[in-house]
């Protein structure tokens, strides 16, 4: 690309470039990661409905994922602000070419594609997480409410014992 102008505009030009230049090459890493990332969406969607004992060896790498995904998203938030810039009054030539570069490269439209891939990701691993939360939560309760039993098991015998000895002397 070669501009011709006055030399002391030339370095807001070139910094309206490089600035267009980082935030449309990082929302091409977003989107590449994001399309990436489907199988392993796909993979784990049975575990956002029901979560067994087979899916706690996934738990691990389900919350990495997530981990992941949160991350993305606030990449992608913080060029958002980039993304959705406010026209400058007066326009400037800097301005107006990092206005025509969004607009070249359909960068709020990607942006907005994108958001809404990383929302149905999010939907998918808040359920995950949910469920075994929900899991765990209820095998340990499960477990809990078992000993309680052992030891009303345990008292009744006690109890059976006590009364069977006083009853025999």
């Amino acid at each position: 690309v070669a501009f011709l102008g006055h030399p002391s505009r030339l370095n807001s030009i070139r910094q309206a470039l490089l600035e267009a230049s980082y935030f449309e090459l990082e929302q091409r890493r977003i989107e590449q990661w994001a399309y990436a990332t489907w199988p392993n969406a796909d993979q784990d969607l049975p575990s956002a409905f029901e979560f067994s004992e087979a899916s706690l060896e996934d738990k691990q790498q389900i919350q990495k994922r997530f981990e992941a995904l949160l991350r993305i998203r606030a990449r992608l938030s913080r060029i958002s602000l980039y993304v959705y810039a406010p026209h400058i009054y007066p326009p400037t030539l800097a301005s107006q070419i990092g206005e025509r570069l969004r607009e070249r490269t359909q960068l709020a439209h990607r942006h907005e594609v994108l958001w809404e891939q990383l929302e149905v990701y999010n939907e998918i691993y808040e359920m995950c997480a949910q469920r075994a939360s929900d899991y765990t939560l209820t095998r340990s309760a499960n477990a809990l409410e078992w000993v309680i039993i052992v030891l009303l098991l345990i008292q009744i015998l006690f109890s059976a014992f006590d009364l069977l000895t006083s009853m025999g002397s």
